[in-house]
């Protein structure tokens, strides 16, 4: 009987250490795992960054959250690109689902308004309006040879400057391995595609193709320099001439 108790025991309490491995290898995978919990401010891996200053910023505040307590709010009080920015370590050629739940209120209908996306990628998240509920929002990004990601959360974006109040939270990065069809995707610029730009234009077609308009400067110069020689000499001839009457008489 005494037996059976402890062996009973045992595999309880193998369950339960299995259960909170798990559950901690689950929380491990993720990059970004953020509901904005702690104060009031900004955490420090977070910044602020503004298009126009003074008329927009970005707080935490207790509201009816979709994670924990907490929201992250950012507010502009006319037309801005605001966002809060964290940057991450990455591996390269992997990719990476980034989502977050969304609200945005007040916002211009002809301009983006809530986004999530990557810093040096104009293409963003599907925006959200409203604030009737919160709205997932999920972008896949493809790392390519980047090493790390500046994630935003932003109110408006580049050349879609907007006003209004946006909500985030339930914040997460993680490595995944397939991407759904049909899904939001957000490819990091490769640095392999700049060298191979310079390098084209540095190629014997590019420089074939220039090579009309550096033979036409070319000659353009040689007939200058030549044009000025021969006004020089002919300048000279003309002094000897004049010298030479001046003799004569």
């Amino acid at each position: 009987m005494l037996r059976t108790v402890l062996l009973a025991a045992s595999l309880s309490l193998a369950a339960s250490a299995s259960h909170a491995q798990a559950a901690q290898s689950s929380v491990d995978q993720f990059f970004v795992n953020e509901s904005f919990e702690t104060g009031t401010a900004l955490p420090n891996d977070w910044s602020f960054m503004a298009w126009q200053p003074n008329i927009s910023k970005a707080t935490l505040e207790a509201a009816a959250a979709a994670d924990g307590k907490q929201v992250l709010h950012l507010s502009s009080s006319k037309p801005n690109h605001v966002r809060v920015n964290k940057t991450i370590a990455v591996e390269p050629n992997q990719t990476y689902l980034f989502q977050a739940k969304v609200k945005a209120r007040g916002a211009n209908a002809d301009k983006l308004a809530a986004v999530i996306g990557v810093e040096g990628v104009y293409d963003v998240s599907e925006t959200v309006r409203t604030d009737a509920d919160w709205q997932l929002r999920q972008v896949y990004i493809k790392s390519n040879d980047a090493q790390e990601l500046q994630l935003l959360l932003g109110l408006g974006h580049f050349g879609n400057e907007n006003q209004g109040e946006a909500w985030f939270d339930a914040v997460s990065l993680e490595k995944v391995t397939e991407i759904p069809a049909g899904a939001k995707v957000l490819e990091m610029p490769r640095s392999q595609a700049k060298t191979e730009n310079v390098t084209a234009a540095l190629s014997p077609a590019a420089q074939g193709k220039a090579a009309p308009w550096l033979m036409l400067v070319g000659s353009t110069l040689v007939l200058s320099v030549i044009g000025m020689g021969l006004a020089m000499l002919l300048m000279r001839r003309n002094v000897v001439v004049k010298d030479g009457a001046k003799d004569a008489a």
